[in-house]
């Protein structure tokens, strides 16, 4: 049955080395973009141009929310691009400095992606629960890609954030067993966390 849905405050969690932690809240909900990508296959027996079929290639997203209530330390701790202290050395790189050693770094496959929840509180609404509302999105690998827009003055301080969030690489013992996760609906590991 079609019905109109109300997540609630989109509360924003990240998992940064020391499990879930509370991020904060937008002066709005997050803007989610998923992006599904698809290779045109082109044939001369379907002509010069149009593509005779596409190839599916996975998804990427984007979540872009303008901060207003957050937790200031964990969110500068992620803005040390590229290491936010998951590196061997376990350090965090400092915040607008590089060295040479950063360029090049996969944030995935090095580990420099983390865990990002995006829970939806009224999902446990008796409503909402009928009509079939997710608990919201758990990204499975993200980091924060900019630009960084922050808005100081007498008013409340704004920081904009935009994460990316790529594949996550489970490699099984073959093909049929691995898989590349963008993200679920898990909502368990931060339902219960207090949002301060």
């Amino acid at each position: 049955m079609a019905s109109i849905y109300s997540t609630g405050p989109a509360l924003l969690f990240a998992d940064i080395g020391a499990g879930p932690t509370f991020i904060g809240t937008g002066v709005e909900g997050p803007d989610l973009s998923l992006d599904t990508r698809f290779k045109e296959i082109m044939n001369d027996l379907f002509g010069t141009e149009l593509p005779g079929d596409r190839s599916y290639q996975g998804q990427e997203g984007d979540i872009e929310v303008m901060l207003n209530r957050f937790n200031f330390p964990i969110l500068l701790k992620m803005m040390t691009r590229p290491f936010i202290g998951n590196n061997a050395a376990n350090q965090a790189s400092v915040p607008g400095s590089n060295v040479l050693g950063d360029y090049g770094t996969l944030m995935t496959q090095e580990k420099q992606g983390f865990p990002l929840w995006i829970f939806f509180p009224r999902n446990i609404v008796a409503g909402m629960v009928l009509a079939g509302l997710i608990p919201g999105f758990h990204f499975f690998s993200t980091f924060i890609i900019g630009p960084d827009k922050i808005k100081p003055g007498s008013g409340d301080y704004q920081q904009q954030v935009i994460w990316k969030a790529q594949r996550k690489v489970t490699i099984g013992t073959s093909a049929v067993t691995s898989t590349l996760q963008l993200y679920d609906h898990d909502m368990t590991l931060v339902k219960n966390l207090p949002i301060n």
